[in-house]
C-alpha cells in the first residue's frame, strides 16, 4: 500500500496540448486558401478544430482548399462573424 501512495503522489502528468494551443502558435499568413495541394501543419490544427465544431467533414489533410473555406464560413456564421472563408484576426481569436 505504501508503494501505491508513493506512485500516486510523485507521478505528475503533463497536461496535453490542445489543438487550440497548437493553432495559437501559427501565423495567420499560413492559414489561407491554396490552389496547390500544399500541406501545412497549422491547417491540420485548424481542420481538427473545425471538425470538433462539426463544421468540417473532410479529411484532416493540411490543405486549405474549398472544403476548408466552406467550413471556415460555417464557423464564422455560427460565431456571428463576417463570412469570408478566410481566417482573420477575429476568427482566429475564437
Amino acid at each position: 500500500m505504501a508503494a501505491d501512495k508513493k506512485s500516486k503522489g510523485t507521478k505528475k502528468s503533463k497536461p496535453k496540448a490542445t489543438n487550440n494551443s497548437k493553432l495559437s502558435k501559427c501565423k495567420l499568413s499560413v492559414l489561407k486558401y491554396s490552389k496547390k495541394k500544399k500541406v501545412v501543419k497549422c491547417v491540420k490544427y485548424l481542420q481538427k478544430i473545425l471538425k470538433k465544431q462539426k463544421v468540417y467533414t473532410g479529411k484532416i489533410d493540411g490543405w486549405y482548399g474549398s472544403m476548408t473555406v466552406t467550413a471556415v464560413k460555417k464557423f464564422q456564421k455560427k460565431k456571428k462573424l463576417k463570412q469570408t472563408g478566410k481566417v482573420n484576426k477575429n476568427t482566429f481569436e475564437y
